[in-house]
């Protein structure tokens, strides 16, 4: 029994100590980078962070629902991220989130959010892609639900 016990204690060890060491991707170089410092026509900043931009060229009513309408949120990134998996050493400098607020029930909606190569959601859009439909209404004060409800009662209510 004791020869038994002390087998199995050398054959645990000797399989741990053979399991292969998990090698570790290196992680890249951390990119700081300069935001532009003026704002880019059709633009406007949102007061609860300064990074992030209304894009106002496309707000719009939706055509098939007359009570939604869709807006798309920019953030410019202070540090890069890597969202371009096919070009590792690309990073992204932007976010572009489509959401769409029901100005009936004044329910919010994260449809989508795209990294972009350049700042203001421009240049190359990465395939790396935040599609989901996430309702907000539980968030009552976000900056987001906030703007939905001026959209709809200033701009599009008619």
């Amino acid at each position: 029994m004791k020869k038994w016990g002390f087998m199995m204690i050398s054959m645990f060890g000797l399989v741990a100590c053979n399991a292969p060491v998990p090698v570790e991707k290196p992680q890249p170089p951390e990119i700081v980078l300069t935001l532009p410092t003026l704002i880019e026509s059709g633009f406007v900043r949102l007061e609860q962070n300064p990074n992030q931009f209304i894009d106002a060229q496309r707000v719009k009513k939706d055509p098939l629902n007359p009570n939604q309408v869709h807006f798309d949120v920019v953030e410019n990134f202070e540090k890069a991220v890597y969202a371009y998996p096919e070009q590792p050493e690309r990073y992204a400098k932007s976010l572009r989130q489509v959401y769409f607020v029901n100005c009936e029930s004044h329910g919010l909606a994260l449809v989508s959010a795209t990294y972009h190569a350049d700042f203001w959601g421009k240049g190359e859009a990465s395939s790396t892609q935040i599609q989901h439909l996430s309702l907000a209404k539980h968030y009552m004060h976000s900056p987001h639900k906030i703007l939905g409800q001026v959209i709809c009662k200033g701009i599009y209510r008619n």
